[in-house]
């Protein structure tokens, strides 16, 4: 990414110095030695006139290798605080959706300094689907290619792609949906295979026993949920039970089946 500095002062005062800098955003540092941790900490601000904060970016700390170590999110004023479990040299990367992914410069924490980072996110143009309005006989028809009946499908809770969007930050995986709807008796489990169970515990008529539900990705069934990334699913329909197991034939039994419902997935484009 390009690199521009904006001025360097070599003034010093004891311990302390200050440099400035600007990449894709103006970023402010002064460090200062202290008894606690090593940390960097900052504030991220709207790149353009008020310049005012921006809440819920991702800030994350990067190693040399460019891996995450630490991460978290601004308050409602921007700021952030991350302390490094050791001194070396890192970089900081600061990302929301709807601004252009901003990384800072590296820079060497030792023991005990503190570093203040302030980062001006400029916004990026998300580029929005065109929406198209389906007439309620077209919708039949096309559940019924997919072997759905329709009330199954006025039944389901549904995840639409406005709700997947608010997930879309390149952190949260669709198993990380699924298990932030707090839909009740769902859970994520891991299954006799190894991989991911979304666990419904009302798979019984009884609600006293559950099951690992069958997920299915456009009609065909889904292997492994950790592949699938919240940017290509359109549409998300959770089938409880009662309405999914004459269809479908339920869950995996070998997990508690083998009537534990569906999870019907559609990618882009293909949604009924």
């Amino acid at each position: 990414m390009r690199f521009i500095l904006a001025a360097f002062t070599g003034a010093r005062c004891g311990n302390q110095f200050t440099m400035w800098s600007i990449l894709l955003a103006i970023g402010v540092m002064c460090s200062a030695s202290t008894a606690a941790a090593q940390r960097v900490r900052g504030r991220v601000l709207h790149e353009a006139p008020p310049r005012t904060a921006i809440g819920l970016v991702h800030v994350s700390l990067l190693n040399q290798k460019d891996s995450i170590i630490r991460d978290i999110r601004t308050d409602s004023t921007g700021i952030f605080s991350l302390s490094a479990p050791q001194p070396g040299r890192f970089r900081l990367q600061a990302r929301r959706l709807g601004y252009q992914v901003v990384r800072s410069s590296e820079f060497v924490l030792t023991v005990g300094e503190v570093l203040t980072f302030n980062f001006l996110l400029p916004s990026r143009r998300i580029e929005l689907e065109p929406v198209t309005i389906t007439d309620k006989r077209e919708m039949e028809k096309r559940l019924r290619l997919y072997g759905i009946d329709v009330r199954s499908f006025n039944n389901a809770r549904r995840i639409t792609r406005e709700k997947l969007d608010r997930y879309d930050d390149g952190f949260h995986t669709f198993i990380d949906v699924l298990r932030l709807q707090n839909i009740p008796g769902l859970m994520i489990q891991q299954g006799n295979s190894g991989e991911p169970c979304v666990y419904s515990s009302r798979a019984s008529a009884g609600l006293t026993s559950g099951g690992c539900m069958r997920v299915l990705l456009d009609g065909v069934l889904a292997p492994d949920l950790s592949d699938i990334e919240p940017a290509s699913i359109e549409l998300v329909l959770v089938v409880d039970r009662f309405s999914s197991s004459g269809q479908f034939g339920g869950g995996n039994a070998d997990d508690g089946g083998p009537n534990a419902g569906v999870i019907l997935l559609f990618s882009r484009g293909n949604a009924p």
